[in-house]
């Protein structure tokens, strides 16, 4: 009896993270596109491999938006500009987004708002690749809260080395 019971929830784990996996597949392949524009940053990291710590210039905005505020964690709400660029508008008040607004997380470390996701991982020895990196590549979902970091792209808003992966373009 035993027995059935870990593998029923063996079944249970393995499906659980599969849904999520098609969720988010989903996202990619039918998502909005925005791009947030990246400050430099630590592009190493011996024990995970070949990594990149990302900034984001709309931290700058938001840092001075939740200064003196007891905030741990939240939503920051940014909208595209004339040139595509995301640019910070606010602070999540759980009110319903524009139709050109969408919602990034952030954390609070001592004083300072960090995104999420703050790193992006790439295989060893293509560093080199994304040392011009300018922008990264958020996809959202119809919700405009949930998105996926799909990569980094140039000034020219081109993905670098971008892989073939189901419903990536």
């Amino acid at each position: 009896m035993r027995n059935w019971l870990m593998l029923g929830f063996g079944v249970l784990i393995v499906g659980l993270l599969n849904f999520g996996v098609v969720q988010k597949e989903q996202v990619i392949a039918e998502g909005t596109s925005i791009y947030l524009e990246l400050r430099p940053v630590d592009p190493r990291s011996l024990l995970q491999g070949d990594f990149m710590r990302l900034g984001f210039e709309v931290e700058n905005d938001l840092r001075s938006s939740i200064e003196g505020k007891k905030i741990r964690s939240g939503f920051a709400i940014v909208k595209q500009d004339a040139n595509g660029v995301a640019q910070f508008v606010r602070l999540d008040d759980e009110s319903k987004l524009a139709d050109d607004e969408f919602a990034v997380h952030f954390t609070k470390t001592s004083s300072r708002p960090t995104l999420v996701p703050n790193s992006f991982l790439f295989q060893e020895g293509e560093g080199g690749d994304f040392e011009n990196a300018k922008y990264a590549v958020l996809i959202y979902g119809a919700d405009r809260r949930d998105y996926v970091l799909r990569g980094l792209a140039d000034e020219g808003k081109e993905l670098i080395n971008p892989r073939d992966t189901i419903g990536w373009n």
